[in-house]
C-alpha cells in the first residue's frame, strides 16, 4: 500500500470499538476535537449527564448528545452496530448488502437498508468537499463507464462502444491540451 491510512483488522476494530462507550468517546473526539462546544451558543460544557448521555452547556443550559445532528441522531441501533456498518462499507469497494448487514448486527432489513443509505449519503457529502486538481488520468475505460460517458455526452447507444469510439465523441475540454475535437 501507499502512504494512505491502513485499514484495521477485525480484531483491532473490535478492540477499539467493541463497546458502546468506546464508540461514543470516538464520536465525541471527532465531533469536538477541542472539547464540547454548544451548537447553539458555542459555550463550553458544564458537565456530562451520564444518566441522559448528554453534555450540558454552561452558558445557555442546552443539552446535547454526541449523536445529535449526525447520521446517528435518534437511532435505537447501538453505536457499535453503526461503527461496524461503517467499517464493513469502507473495507470493501463493493460495500456490504443490507441483508448481510442485517445478519451481522441483528437489525431488521429496513433498518440495515436505512443505515447503508445514511452512511453512503454521508460519504458522498464528504467526497463533495474534495476537488480534483490538475490533469486527471484514467488507466482504462470500462464498458460501463464508456456507456455512462456516452450518455452524458448525448451519444447514448444500447451497446457500449470501444474506448476509441467513446473518446471520439468527448468534448476537447475533457482532454487538457487537445487541439482537435476528436481523439483516437
Amino acid at each position: 500500500m501507499g502512504g494512505g491510512v491502513r485499514m484495521l483488522t477485525v480484531g483491532e476494530f473490535r478492540a477499539q470499538f467493541g463497546e458502546e462507550a468506546q464508540c461514543a468517546e470516538q464520536l465525541s473526539r471527532q465531533r469536538w476535537p477541542e472539547g464540547f462546544r454548544c451548537p447553539r451558543c458555542g459555550g463550553g460544557t458544564r458537565g456530562y449527564i451520564a444518566s441522559r448521555q448528554v453534555y450540558e452547556c454552561k452558558q445557555c443550559g442546552y443539552q446535547c448528545s454526541v449523536t445529535a445532528g449526525t447520521i446517528f441522531h435518534k437511532t435505537r441501533t447501538p453505536l457499535t452496530g453503526w461503527f461496524w456498518a461503517i467499517y464493513r462499507m469502507s473495507h470493501d469497494k463493493k460495500g456490504i448488502s443490507a441483508v448481510q448487514l442485517m445478519k451481522e448486527i441483528g437489525v431488521s432489513y429496513t433498518t440495515a437498508w436505512l443505515m447503508r443509505h445514511k452512511i453512503r449519503k454521508a460519504m458522498e457529502d464528504r467526497d463533495h468537499r474534495y476537488k480534483l486538481h490538475g490533469i486527471i488520468e484514467m488507466a482504462a475505460l470500462s464498458p460501463t463507464l464508456g456507456a455512462a460517458i456516452a450518455i452524458s455526452t448525448g451519444r447514448a447507444s444500447s451497446t457500449p462502444r470501444p474506448r476509441s469510439q467513446v473518446s471520439k465523441n468527448l468534448p476537447t475540454r475533457c482532454f487538457p491540451g487537445s487541439t482537435s475535437r476528436s481523439r483516437t
